[in-house]
């Protein structure tokens, strides 16, 4: 009872940067060639590896993100 269901993405996908959170959502995928673009994301609890992203409905329905190696793209830019 009481309880919220909200979209969550793995931990290691969300980025501390210094202006806040963001993770790296995927614009386009051509020949094989994947473009991520940071977009800030409001992030909620954080659970079994998992956090809540609260603005997830700022994203379209089956948006796919990076979930793993995100500070070593960003230390990589």
């Amino acid at each position: 009872t009481g309880s919220k269901a909200f979209k969550v993405l793995p931990e290691e996908a969300i980025i501390k940067g210094d202006n806040g959170y963001f993770v790296f959502h995927l614009q386009e995928e051509d020949e094989g060639q994947l473009v991520f673009r940071p977009v800030a994301v409001e992030i909620g609890q954080s659970s079994g590896g998992y956090t809540a992203v609260l603005n997830a409905g700022d994203f379209p329905e089956g948006s796919r993100f990076l979930t793993r190696g995100g500070y070593s793209l960003l230390a990589g830019s």
